[in-house]
């Protein structure tokens, strides 16, 4: 028993129940609304978090790339340094006409050995100050 000028069939059903579909569509709507805005934050929140790792990573590699650099390039002029040095301490054990100074070794043996002498030395001071401390302070 309808009427054939209605032209949709949700107009059949009372005006009392058109009305709670409308407002249950209107809340699902909003609903929907909701969850689509809660998503893009989301995954804007990822894009972030994922472009923030790549500049990181990009700046840990350009700074390991400078890093490598500078070592290679300390390299170079620490061996470049290191093997004058050998050649002066060579040329002045042969200057003083020390029979083990014949190798670049055997100068920083020789070197390395007047270096302990000199820290002993520092450290008989050193303990003789202590005890000289330590005594004062026992006795006051």
């Amino acid at each position: 028993m309808h009427s054939p000028h209605f032209a949709h069939p949700s107009l059949w059903v009372p005006s009392v129940t058109r009305t709670s579909l409308g407002g249950a569509e209107e809340e699902f709507n909003m609903e929907k609304l909701r969850l689509v805005e809660q998503e893009k934050v989301k995954v804007k929140t990822e894009f972030d978090r994922k472009n923030k790792q790549v500049e990181i990573k990009k700046r840990i590699d350009f700074s390991n790339e400078v890093r490598d650099a500078e070592d290679t390039e300390q390299n170079k002029q620490s061996n470049t340094q290191r093997n004058a040095n050998s050649r002066k301490l060579t040329q002045t054990c042969l200057h003083l006409r020390k029979p083990f100074c014949s190798s670049p070794h055997a100068a920083r043996a020789q070197v390395n050995a007047s270096r302990l002498k000199v820290l002993q030395e520092r450290e008989q001071v050193v303990q003789k100050v202590k005890d000289a401390v330590m005594q004062q302070l026992i006795a006051s």
